[in-house]
């Protein structure tokens, strides 16, 4: 409602009914990723599970919020690669105002799990690497973790 009162509209002049954000892979997997690395893995070591929001969805009947799993992939040649998993989905369902938890991925390994995504090898910047560099230095001067991680 809110999106048509204020004449919110689609890039083809549609009035909007719904709004998608997904996370940067060029920032996760080729600034804070490398920044963090060793804080990551050792904080997998430490069988400290570790997920980033992946995508958040609007729209006039349900909220939905996806999130991906950080996990490790040991290779005795070289360091250790951090790799993704899916893992949870919430969608809650304005109709019936009730959330509906999908679990995608069952596996408990945080070390060489059996199925894992790799990142992107190649960053795409578009032209931003200032830009990327700047919000990272932004996020490493904080003095709170910029990542929180749950025991299981």
């Amino acid at each position: 409602m809110f999106w048509s009162i204020s004449g919110t509209q689609h890039f083809n002049g549609e009035i909007a009914t719904q709004l998608t954000l997904f996370h940067n892979d060029t920032f996760l997997w080729h600034y804070y990723g490398p920044a963090k690395h060793q804080e990551i893995t050792q904080s997998l070591y430490n069988r400290h599970r570790i997920r980033f929001l992946s995508q958040f969805h609007l729209s006039e009947t349900q909220i939905k919020v996806e999130f991906n799993e950080i996990q490790l992939l040991e290779n005795l040649e070289e360091r250790p690669q951090l790799v993704y998993t899916d893992s949870k989905e919430y969608t809650y369902k304005w109709t019936i105002q009730q959330w509906d938890i999908t679990i995608q991925n069952l596996e408990t390994t945080l070390i060489n799990p059996r199925i894992f995504t790799i990142p992107i090898s190649v960053p795409n910047t578009l032209g931003r690497e200032a830009e990327y560099q700047e919000q990272l230095d932004k996020l490493l001067e904080q003095t709170d973790n910029f990542f929180v991680s749950a025991q299981y």
